[in-house]
């Protein structure tokens, strides 16, 4: 586990890391829903358009309860957050990673509405190497227009 040392690197991870992330994030959500539980940990806390969902449930969530729609992206913020997991010489601090998304979702039939959500990226422990998990997720549906 490498440790992120100084202003302007841990940026730069933090930039890196979410930005990856978000992609692949909309590429399966846009692609394969029944994938997607797969980005979030096992006590996600996850809020969606101000409904609760257990993260025991987020398969069947994605899978069934969202319509066919294509989510893009209009604008990416990613912030790191101190955070602090065990590593073999004790305790390693690592940034978990707050990250604020504004898009578009296209219902198709002239329907577009715009959205917001915020994720807060945690390192899963349980991998060997630097891989980041769904902690908290709230989305929300924040206007429409019609094209």
């Amino acid at each position: 586990m490498a440790v992120v040392q100084g202003n302007k690197a841990l940026t730069d991870f933090t930039v890196r890391s979410g930005e990856r992330f978000v992609s692949q994030y909309y590429d399966v959500l846009n692609s394969a829903k029944a994938e997607m539980h797969h980005f979030y940990g096992p006590a996600a806390v996850v809020v969606w358009n101000g409904f609760p969902v257990p993260a025991s449930s987020l398969q069947a969530f994605f899978s069934s309860s969202l319509p066919v729609a294509k989510f893009s992206t209009t604008s990416v913020d990613c912030q790191p957050v101190p955070g602090v997991l065990p590593g073999s010489d004790g305790n390693t601090a690592m940034a978990n990673i707050l990250v604020a998304v504004a898009g578009e979702i296209d219902y198709g039939k002239n329907v577009i509405k715009t959205f917001s959500q915020t994720f807060l990226l945690v390192q899963d422990t349980s991998k060997p190497k630097a891989v980041f998990i769904i902690a908290s997720d709230t989305f929300r549906e924040v206007g429409a227009t019609t094209e």
